[in-house]
Parts: C-alpha cells; structure tokens; sequence
C-alpha cells in the first residue's frame, strides 16, 4: 500500500518532542508571585531580563531610603506613614510590572529563562546580594537592636526592639544612648556620661562632670549599702589629687573619683546604677569602640508575659 506524499507521519514520541521544545506563554501570577518574594525574578521568567536587573536595583535603594527615613528625627507617625508608603509603591510596582510584563510577552524561549537559571538567580539574590545591601545599610544608614537586660532602665526596657544609627550619622554627645563594643567583643548599650578631656566625680550617688553636679532624672541610683569596688586599680593612673592628699583611695559604686577622662575615649554608664557592669567597673571605652547611637524603639514585648507593649512602639530614645 503507497502511502500519500501530502500526509505526514508523526508518532507519539515525536508529537512530544515538539511540544517539550514549544517555547509556552509565561504566566503573569507566577511572574508576579515571583517578584513579590525575589524582585526581579518573575521579569527574568517573563523574559524581560534588563527590566527585571532595573526593578532590582531599584528596589534596593529604594529600602535603603526607607531605612533613611525611619531615622530621621520627625515624629513617629510621619516616619511610619512615609515608609509604608515607600515600601508598598515598592511592591505594588514591582508585582504589577512583573505581571503585566508576563502577560504582555511573547512565547519565546531566552538562556536565563530556564529553570535553573532562575534558580541560580534567586539564590544569589538570597545568599549573596540580600546580605550585602543589608551589611551596607547596618553600616551606614541604621541597625537594629534587641535589649535583654536591665541595666539602661527605665529608658530601655528587656525586650525592647531598637533602631540604632551608625556612627557616621552623628558625632558622639555627652548623655547620648550608645551602642558600644566592649572588650568581650559584644555590643552593649550604655549613656555616655564623660567626654574626653572631662572630669567626673561620683559623691553618694550624685553625679559632677568638671566640678558641677550634672542632674540625671534618667538614673536609678542604688538605694542599698554602698559596698567597694570589686576591682578598682584602673582608676588609679586616672585619679586626680590634691597636694598632699595622702588618704587611702577605696572607690565605690557610688562614690569614686575624681577621674580624668583621657582623650580619645568616653566614660559610659547604665541608667540602672545597681545593675550596670559600666566603666565604674570596666573603664573607660575607647573612641572606635562607640558603635552609633540609639535612636528609637520599633517594637516591645514583655520577655516574661509575652504581652506586646503597644505604648512603647515608636518612642525615641532620649
């Protein structure tokens, strides 16, 4: 039997090549869902590549303003309004684009559109360029901080959330709330209460920077026995003298100096007197190990109870 020349046999194994190899019209919900989590992957999936690599870019920078906005000094509400508005412009434009990009495109395959290509991608958005935009953000625009002791109450309380700006953003202040490095190598939280060249004394619990008694409505003194300090040689080289003083130098935690602070260092203290390990007891703190200061507090929940501190939420940090 002769077979027609116009009839073209096509079995089973190949009908399913071709359509395997049949480039498929990307869908605009999977684009979209893809860039909510990964931007610029649903335009890579889409096909638009450039446009995907712009979305990203710009997504960056517009978190990083976003971080820049919540440090200013306005007030809360001004900052929260203008960053969820940033941040949902953000991802309402880069879903819609992503969507409308898949749904606008022609079924034609590209190199990166594979599958593991975008796999590659959005693990390299996860693992490398995440992390670095957010190194770049801790180190410049602001970080965050969580407190799990007692020692700055009652300005800062155990499990509040703070945001802290790095060093650069300001220079460091007598009675500003720091973030400082201390020897151990873990960041602490602690006033600044002597600048260089400062000389300070504590008499019963009353503070004097440079001869004057300073007010501290911040501080909560310690109302038990004044007991000596645990390891009070430090102090020493430091210790100003009068003539002819020949009395025995026995520092407490509540009475010690006067000290002269040297340059290029601070003298820092815990609110909460009785339960800071602060430079009464550590020294003085040298000036790189001032990491930035605390700015506000952006969450707080009660580390016993589990209750939300709605009434903190916001609160700048004085």
């Amino acid at each position: 039997m002769q077979i027609p020349e116009n009839i073209i046999a096509t079995g089973p194994d190949v009908a399913g090549t071709l359509a395997d190899e049949a480039p498929r019209q990307p869908r605009p919900w999977l684009a979209a869902v893809m860039s909510f989590f990964v931007p610029g992957l649903g335009h890579l999936y889409a096909g638009r590549g450039r446009r995907g690599l712009l979305w990203m870019a710009g997504c960056w920078v517009l978190g990083v303003l976003g971080a820049a906005i919540l440090m200013r000094t306005w007030p809360f509400a001004v900052r929260a309004a203008l960053f969820a508005v940033v941040a949902a412009c953000t991802n309402a434009g880069i879903v819609w684009d992503a969507f409308r990009s898949a749904r606008t495109a022609t079924p034609r395959r590209k190199w990166y559109t594979r599958w593991y290509w975008l796999a590659g991608y959005a693990a390299a958005m996860l693992l490398v360029t995440q992390p670095l935009v957010r190194a770049f953000t801790t180190r410049h625009v602001a970080s965050s901080y969580t407190i799990p002791a007692a020692s700055m109450q009652p300005a800062l309380l155990p499990g509040d959330y703070v945001m802290a700006g790095p060093r650069g953003s300001g220079p460091v202040t007598r009675g500003m709330v720091a973030v400082v490095r201390e020897r151990d190598g873990l960041d602490h939280v602690m006033r600044v209460i002597g600048m260089p060249g400062d000389t300070l004394e504590m008499r019963e619990r009353m503070l004097y920077v440079n001869g004057r008694r300073r007010a501290e409505p911040y501080a909560v003194t310690n109302l038990a026995a004044d007991v000596p300090l645990p390891a009070p040689e430090w102090q020493r080289p430091f210790l100003l003298r009068t003539p002819g003083d020949t009395a025995p130098y026995a520092p407490t935690p509540d009475t010690w100096g006067p000290l002269r602070v040297p340059a290029g260092s601070y003298f820092v203290m815990g609110d909460n007197r009785p339960a800071s390990m602060d430079s009464r007891y550590i020294g003085f703190v040298p000036d790189a190990h001032v990491m930035g200061r605390i700015a506000w507090i952006y969450f707080s929940r009660d580390p016993e109870t589990g209750a939300f501190r709605w009434d903190r939420i916001g609160k700048d940090v004085q």
